[in-house]
């Protein structure tokens, strides 16, 4: 979030406005055709996050802004470990590998 813009940005606040449906006006100084309108915009973003940067979405000074309430956490369920043995290699990825060598 304002990753370039030292903090100062507003992609907070454009990902909240777009949860909720509010339409998104681009206006940009170098527009040679005017702003460009989307009326109803709808995002879907998909992403990985590791558990420790999870805190560092929240807001800095402690405030209840919503974001992280409209955010759909998945986790992967957890699976055992087989055991590694050789037989689980068939032959033709042990040929491969072993072209690949050569």
């Amino acid at each position: 979030m304002d990753q370039y813009r030292a903090r100062k940005g507003a992609d907070q606040q454009f990902w909240l406005s777009n949860w909720s449906g509010e339409r998104i006006i681009v206006d940009r100084k170098s527009g040679e055709h005017g702003p460009i309108i989307v009326p109803s915009p709808f995002i879907n973003v998909v992403g990985g996050l590791t558990p420790d940067f999870l805190s560092e979405l929240g807001d800095q000074r402690g405030r209840q802004e919503g974001f992280l309430d409209r955010i759909l956490f998945a986790f992967p369920v957890r699976t055992r470990r087989g055991a590694w043995t050789a037989a689980t290699i068939s032959p033709q990825a042990r040929g491969s590998w072993k072209l690949s060598l050569a």
